[in-house]
């Protein structure tokens, strides 16, 4: 592991970090942290702590600002303070802290503070950049603070750091980062306030040294970090900078951070994946400010001699994209702004502009467009494709013909495209590719300037489809079937209002419905509604055709067909229906088909018989404070089809079975599960509790139902009078691999029983073997080949140790909601796998609670998912339309 430009030799560095560590134990006058000195910025409009060390016991107080906070040392000679928010000031203040002696601090600003930090292109200085003498001349800023962290190697977590702060001017900026001048400059010029930039650089160093021991001890998949640590110097170095530069700094008040590095770890860029997304996260949580904004920079364009491949950089920009699965992160471009044979370029001006812009944007509310085009999209046009862009007002291209697309076949051959800009998107062909699937974008670690948008801002490098496995690690492709998708519906905003259950269906006319709710302050009172859409172009677009709010609201509803008309059921706490008789153009309002009770719907599916239909919903007994999925009842709702369906009388329940009173000892809080041959885990009734120290489990339970029935005579449990109907429902079993399991009988006189299932063996069978049982799911029977098709969001780690599963797992153990999956069965037990439908790139971007219908040879469907504005993994902000082309060719 290289560290070039070094200040200090490597044992003085050694040496300093022992020093550092020790001074603050034998310290007995008061003193202020490292991040503490003259001229300095602090933050404003947020609490700010201050700390530092004195003698055991002993009284501190703060004064600033005319406010003064006082405290006392604790035993080991520890004291902190915090702040109230503070208004924005240019006027050079003092702060003082009194104990036994007094410190002052003069010339301190109230402003904006960004960390800066990274590998040498972010500790790159002034004047090694580009027009340095005429740049250094014009850097007389004073309300520009520049604060140099001292380059330390720990052992161990330091709690000290040299950090010195000094006034921008041309005698301080020259050796100061050029990204972190240019960014601060383009700040203070834009928000007229003081601004500060912390640089804690250091070139040639790997991310893995920016992280603490204990966050690369935390995931098997950052093994390979300690297989490199040949001896104890690389041991400590690979932690090393974290320990001596970071976690002093920690909690000083900031508004972000700004992040060059990459390179060092590019010939490891599946490793970089992770890893850089979990420093992210460990900076953020001891800083403990929240989701503190994180704007990074993507390598720029640049020739590797030693890379035979020509493509290992764009990998690694792919990996640093990474990052932009968290929320508050975004990215700079810098594609077009690096230097063939130079791994350092020198035009810092922009790359800092294009940090600034991001903030500018996201955190200051400056209306300035931040982003170069964003892939957002493809769709299918004969034998060409249509690439989608966000941020592509004014798209363009910087030569023509437009360079650096490229498209492939389902072989993963790549040929260059033919590509044409119209309006926001481009659209690609080439002679030789008949029936194009897959699209890269400046694949290359050198790609010529191609895409810009009107603000000059260029397109990020990108492909179609998730890669699992590369160059690097000798894997291979996950060819998703249905990857690219149209979005339905949009949340405006994610963090309030999130996009559930959606819904699919196709019309003998062609004509798609698509259906989701809205759940926040939407439409009317801050409740949630029910929109309904039509597509008349294969799902290309869509158009609203009702929204459900108001008296007629409901929610998490499905679509069926009978006697002509389209019907959409769901609820709001009562069983709630609408019918369309003009093919979804128009819609009536909504009625109850039940009153004062509550029912759990869900775009379910739905199964037709001898001229009826049949829907399975979930009736919620109340008379028991529990876990509402312990409480729920499945129970099948029957119809004539040619029946006015808006009519409570029209409809037959079952009778109804409620999970906890057919498990022994559940309402006594000792539930005798095992003997279902499922691996539950130590559960406590009715609340969770941790399981295996970090893991939370809900209660037994299951809810939303599909009802199917079996169809192949050989199957044991073929009814051939065909009345018996099987539930198949999601269940929380604490495993994630099984389905509730039920089954409804037709009496002779009309009436439904529901039953539990026996094994063959006649023992009672609660739980099915189930591909992503521990999701909502949704099943499908085709009759052309007598097959059931099970869409589902398949979880892979439920018996993984608690402790080695990443921290980032949300709602641990089973809810891992970013893959969606395909299978198909013959007799709903033995579960093939037919492939990915689609999977998020991270975990907050879900594809999960997926709908479909049958289109021909096609599978639509919707699904809910979310991008990297989303809250978390289970509340989406996007619904996404899908179409698995020539599905029933994927049998074998």
């Amino acid at each position: 592991m290289m560290f070039p430009r070094f200040r200090l030799p490597v044992r003085s560095l050694l040496l300093s970090a022992i020093l550092l560590t020790e001074v603050g134990a034998v310290a007995a006058a008061v003193q202020l942290a490292s991040p503490f000195g003259n001229n300095m910025v602090l933050q404003r409009g947020k609490p700010v702590p201050v700390w530092g060390t004195a003698a055991p016991a002993e009284a501190v107080s703060v004064d600033f600002a005319g406010q003064t906070i006082a405290t006392t040392a604790d035993a080991n000679g520890r004291w902190r303070v915090e702040l109230p928010a503070l208004a924005a000031s240019a006027t050079p203040r003092d702060l003082t802290v009194t104990g036994t002696n007094t410190v002052t601090l003069t010339n301190v600003l109230v402003g904006e503070v960004w960390l800066c930090s990274g590998q040498s292109n972010m500790e790159w200085e002034v004047e090694d950049a580009n027009d340095a003498a005429a740049e250094i001349a014009a850097a007389n800023y004073p309300l520009i603070r520049l604060a140099t962290v001292a380059q330390v190697i720990g052992f161990t977590p330091a709690e000290t750091v040299g950090v010195t702060w000094a006034e921008c001017q041309p005698a301080t900026v020259p050796k100061f980062s050029a990204v972190a001048y240019y960014f601060a400059r383009e700040l203070h010029q834009r928000l007229g306030i003081p601004v500060a930039v912390m640089d804690a650089a250091w070139g040639g160093t790997p991310v893995e040294a920016w992280m603490s021991l204990e966050n690369l001890q935390s995931d098997p998949a950052f093994s390979p970090v300690f297989d490199r640590w040949d001896d104890s110097v690389t041991k400590k170095m690979s932690t090393g900078l974290y320990n001596g530069m970071i976690h002093p700094l920690f909690p000083f008040a900031l508004r972000g951070v700004t992040w060059y590095q990459g390179e060092e770890n590019a010939p490891r860029y599946d490793e970089y994946r992770k890893l850089f997304p979990a420093m992210i996260r460990e900076w953020r949580a001891k800083f403990q400010q929240g989701d503190l904004p994180f704007y990074f920079v993507q390598l720029a364009n640049m020739n590797r001699s030693n890379d035979p491949t020509g493509m290992q950089w764009a990998f690694q920009r792919e990996a640093q994209m990474q990052g932009l699965t968290l929320p508050n992160t975004g990215v700079a471009v810098a594609i077009d702004l690096g230097e063939d044979n130079n791994i350092h370029p020198t035009n810092k001006q922009d790359v800092g502009r294009r940090l600034a812009l991001n903030a500018l944007a996201r955190d200051y509310g400056v209306e300035v467009e931040y982003s170069g085009p964003v892939f957002a999209g493809l769709d299918r046009e004969g034998s060409a494709l249509r690439v989608r862009f966000t941020h592509a007002t004014g798209l363009h291209a910087a030569t023509q013909p437009v360079p650096e697309f490229e498209i492939a076949g389902a072989d993963l051959q790549f040929v260059a495209a033919d590509a044409v800009i119209e309006g926001e998107t481009v659209r690609l062909s080439a002679a030789t590719i008949a029936d194009p699937r897959y699209v890269r974008y400046a694949w290359r670690n050198n790609p010529a300037r191609s895409l810009y948008n009107a603000a000059g801002l260029p397109a990020s490098p990108f492909r179609t489809g998730v890669w699992f496995g590369t160059v690097a690690s000798s894997g291979g492709p996950v060819r998703e079937l249905a990857r690219d998708y149209v979005a339905v519906g949009e949340s405006p905003d994610p963090l309030t209002v999130q996009l559930f259950n959606p819904a699919i269906l196709r019309l003998d006319s062609g004509r798609l419905l698509a259906s989701y709710t809205l759940n926040g302050p939407t439409a009317e009172l801050g409740l949630p509604s029910q929109r309904v859409l039509t597509s008349d172009d294969g799902g290309h677009t869509w158009t609203v055709r009702r929204e459900y709010f108001g008296a007629s609201r409901l929610t998490q509803a499905r679509f069926f067909t009978a006697g002509g008309k389209i019907y959409l059921l769901g609820q709001y706490s009562n069983v709630r229906i609408a019918v369309s008789a003009d093919q979804g153009e128009t819609w009536s309002d909504a009625v109850e088909l039940t009153t004062g009770q509550r029912w759990q719907t869900t775009p379910a599916n739905v199964w037709k018989k001898d001229g009826h239909v049949y829907l399975g919903l979930e009736w919620q007994d109340e008379d028991i404070d529990a876990w509402s999925v312990s409480t729920f009842a499945p129970v099948v709702w029957r119809a004539p089809e040619t029946a006015d369906l808006l009519q409570p009388s029209s409809w037959t329940q079952s009778s109804r079975i409620v999970f906890r009173d057919i498990i022994p000892g559940f309402r006594e809080n000792a539930p005798e599960l095992d003997h279902f041959g499922v691996p539950f885990f130590t559960q406590a009734y009715p609340t969770s509790n941790p399981v295996g120290g970090t893991r939370k489990f809900h209660p037994m339970g299951w809810l939303e139902t599909n009802v199917v029935q079996v169809m192949a005579p050989d199957h044991a449990w073929y009814d051939e009078t065909g009345r018996t109907f099987h539930l198949l429902m999601r269940a929380n079993t604490g495993g994630t691999g099984y389905a509730g399991l039920l089954k409804v009988v037709e009496q002779p006189d009309g009436s439904m029983l529901s039953l539990l299932e026996q094994s063959p063996a006649g023992r009672s069978q609660l739980f099915l073997p189930l591909p992503g049982g521990q999701m909502k799911f949704h099943v499908l029977y085709d009759p052309q080949q007598k097959l059931y098709w099970l869409l589902s969001s398949q979880a892979t780690d439920s018996m993984i140790r608690a402790e080695l599963l990443p921290a980032d797992r949300y709602a641990l153990p089973n809810e891992e909601r970013h893959r969606l999956v395909l299978h198909f069965s013959r007799n709903l037990v033995d579960w093939n796998f037919a492939g990915v439908v689609a999977i998020g790139g991270g975990t907050r971007q879900a594809r999960h609670y997926a709908c479909m219908d049958f289109d021909g040879d096609d599978l639509v469907i919707l699904s809910r998912s979310g991008d990297i504005r989303a809250k978390d993994a289970h509340n989406g902000n996007i619904i996404t339309f899908h179409r698995v082309r020539n599905f029933r060719a994927l049998t074998y």
